[in-house]
């Protein structure tokens, strides 16, 4: 898991206790396609509402308040967000490519299939 997952669960109390916490993993490796580490964007939506944190510099809060709701299919919803979060992470490594799929837990390759699939611009020249 990355920095920022594993301090969450730090913080976190765990009232489930083991259980909560296999249960979370399970639900994050469920969402893991491609990548080889769990971000917090693979965490359970639960799990992600019921602590109130979001990691350092998260691209995706206006999407989460309620004036920015719109009635759309949740798969236009999370490419939204998924192209989002790829442009943000891209902006923090000036649009290199393998400096941004290792941030992201990506290949290189998993990455660049992703930003052609979200139309997604990266490093020119």
């Amino acid at each position: 898991m990355d920095e920022d997952v594993a301090e969450l669960f730090l913080q976190y109390d765990w009232p489930g206790n083991v259980r909560e916490l296999e249960h979370v993993i399970e639900g994050a490796m469920n969402l893991l396609i491609g990548e080889e580490q769990i971000s917090w964007i693979h965490l359970p939506y639960h799990f992600r509402h019921r602590t109130q944190l979001t990691p350092p510099n998260h691209p995706l809060p206006a999407l989460q308040e309620e004036h920015a709701y719109q009635a759309r299919p949740l798969k236009d919803y999370l490419a939204e967000a998924e192209k989002l979060y790829i442009q943000k992470a891209l902006e923090r490594h000036h649009g290199h490519i393998t400096n941004t799929a290792q941030e992201l837990g990506l290949s290189r390759q998993t990455l660049q299939y992703r930003m052609k699939r979200l139309n997604v611009a990266g490093k020119k020249g």
